[in-house]
């Protein structure tokens, strides 16, 4: 939103890697959430003021390393395809991105990688602009052999024993969002308070899909600062307008010590309160 840039609502076009249950915190004008809200989930990389369009992986491209594993992305407005390295990062995913390509005008719509000659297509118009197809090859001294071209070059399988560890706590809790048990509330509890935010998130997701009266006195009792905060949210998110409920919650939060919190939890600590105020009403 071109419009917002100077003000505290503005957004950048950013990549996000998009998760089973995720929320990014997208709302209308003023409404939408700060990045660092816990309830959200961060960007994978922030590019900048644009007008984005299509994307896609150099994977079927006949370009050497690095370029057969960017992520090219298109950039309406300016003109533009930049290109971004995605690894992983805990078990979520990071990225830096640099221009690939540029030429005024370019108002690019799409771009797509082919995969039988190893070249990059795009196509420019839009808004009564002449349309165009351009296509970008690799000529350079080296020569992509077919082992490859074929051999895929995930990022994901290049990545070292830890973080892979990472995705898959995460896509295993993510597997739990759409059961129910008790065994799910057992499951998912130890990782309320993991380090990593991303796992913290596929945690309580989980734990929101499941009935709140199996879990909120667990969570209300939590004595683990991180897993409180989380947990409270949960009951916060999916507990009825109730003051008593909010009166439990802020009681609960109030036992902790704020000043010995770490700067980023402190956030999360407020954004508890808040939703409590918001959802369960003024406690006075």
């Amino acid at each position: 939103m071109e419009f917002d840039i100077g003000t505290p609502r503005y957004r950048p076009t950013r990549i996000c890697h998009v998760v089973i249950g995720g929320e990014f915190g997208w709302r209308n004008g003023s409404g939408k959430w700060p990045a660092y809200s816990p309830d959200s989930l961060p960007s994978t990389a922030d590019i900048g003021p644009g007008s984005p369009t299509g994307v896609t992986f150099g994977y079927d491209t006949k370009f050497p390393e690095p370029y057969r594993s960017m992520l090219f992305l298109c950039d309406w407005s300016y003109g533009r395809i930049d290109m971004a390295n995605v690894s992983r990062s805990g078990a979520s995913y990071k990225a830096q991105h640099r221009l690939f390509a540029a030429r005024a005008p370019l108002p690019v719509v799409d771009i797509v990688a082919n995969p039988r000659d190893g070249a990059l297509y795009l196509m420019t118009g839009g808004r009564n602009v002449q349309w165009h197809v351009y296509r970008i090859r690799y000529e350079g001294s080296h020569v992509v052999s077919d082992t490859e071209s074929t051999k895929s070059s995930h990022p994901a399988r290049r990545q070292p024993a830890a973080e892979s560890h990472l995705h898959e706590f995460r896509r295993m809790l993510e597997g739990l969002h759409q059961q129910s048990g008790a065994y799910v509330v057992d499951g998912v509890w130890p990782y309320l308070g993991h380090s990593d935010r991303h796992i913290r998130f596929a945690a309580r997701i989980a734990l929101e899909h499941q009935a709140v009266g199996r879990w909120k006195l667990r969570a209300l009792s939590a004595t683990d600062p991180q897993m409180l905060v989380t947990a409270a949210i949960a009951v916060a998110r999916n507990c009825p307008e109730s003051a008593a409920d909010g009166h439990q919650l802020i009681t609960s939060l109030l036992q902790l010590n704020f000043q010995s919190l770490s700067h980023n939890l402190q956030v999360e600590f407020l954004r508890a309160i808040s939703l409590t105020l918001i959802r369960q009403g003024n406690q006075g």
